[in-house]
């Protein structure tokens, strides 16, 4: 067991080929484990309960999960729509919400099981997963300067705690002016998004129109979508782009970066936010 536990990180024996010899010794993985989102909502005297989502997730900051999870879905629109969220046993948590706020999850119909790369592969329709943006980006506004952005991949790695020991774990970062304001790490590319919106729902005025999102991963349509549910004006992805990405990032006035390195970057749409070209 580790000195300082974290439930991010477990501790594996591992046997290790050099290309003559094999050799024992320890190691240390990302946690990959089921967490069961359960609703409770409805008035007092109708109060209803529902099994929302499963999915595949590092254990820790879970609350962060499920409130960026119900925000990024459309079943809540502030942080004060959620009275209180109780941790039922390691791979539950219940989440209440307020008595008087609407509740309609005919749209949020998913498979029992949503694994920990993909948000919306349980959705029926493609039409189900384009939830109304709440908010319009102002086009070419704000703008980023390139030699800011290209630093970016550095400060992403600098911020990251888990995948400096493990080596495998997905990052999103939140980034303004002064830097890296917020990250989140998860196994799952869209948790980890989903773990930095909760976050930044708690500490942060909505929409987030000075601040860019930057994730290790490739930036898929669910990811793009979720990113524009907090009104961020700019994604910037390590990994390439998807083309339903690149098409709800344009229809929307999103700038959508690419293969993000410390050299060189590609620009998907809406090139005018980026400056000093």
């Amino acid at each position: 067991m580790d000195r300082e536990f974290n439930p991010a990180i477990r501790s594996v024996a591992v046997t290790r080929f050099d290309g003559k010899d094999l050799h024992t010794s320890p190691d240390k993985v990302t946690m990959e484990a089921p967490l069961q989102i359960v609703l409770r909502y409805g008035p007092r005297h109708k109060r209803q309960l529902s099994n929302l989502a499963m999915t595949m997730r590092t254990p820790g900051q879970d609350s962060l999960l499920a409130t960026g999870y119900l925000y990024t879905e459309n079943i809540i629109h502030k942080r004060s729509d959620i009275l209180q969220i109780k941790q039922l046993q390691e791979d539950e948590i219940l989440v209440d919400l307020r008595e008087d706020l609407p509740v309609n999850l005919l749209h949020q119909e998913r498979n029992s099981y949503v694994n920990s790369s993909c948000g919306v592969c349980g959705k029926h329709k493609l039409d189900d997963i384009r939830s109304t943006i709440p908010f319009m980006l102002q086009r070419g506004n704000p703008t980023f300067l390139t030699e800011e952005i290209l630093d970016w991949t550095t400060k992403l790695e600098k911020a990251q705690t888990v995948f400096a020991s493990t080596g495998g774990i997905h990052a999103a970062a939140l980034i303004g002016s002064e830097g890296v304001v917020a990250i989140q790490e998860d196994i799952g590319r869209h948790n980890a998004v989903d773990k930095l919106i909760g976050f930044s729902l708690q500490q942060f005025p909505f929409p987030l129109t000075d601040k860019a999102i930057v994730v290790s991963s490739r930036a898929s349509f669910e990811l793009v979508q979720k990113a524009l549910m907090a009104g961020i004006p700019l994604m910037a992805a390590v990994g390439a782009t998807s083309s339903l990405a690149i098409e709800l990032a344009e229809e929307n006035g999103m700038t959508l970066i690419g293969f993000l390195r410390p050299d060189r970057f590609n620009i998907y749409t809406h090139s005018e936010r980026v400056s000093g070209i």
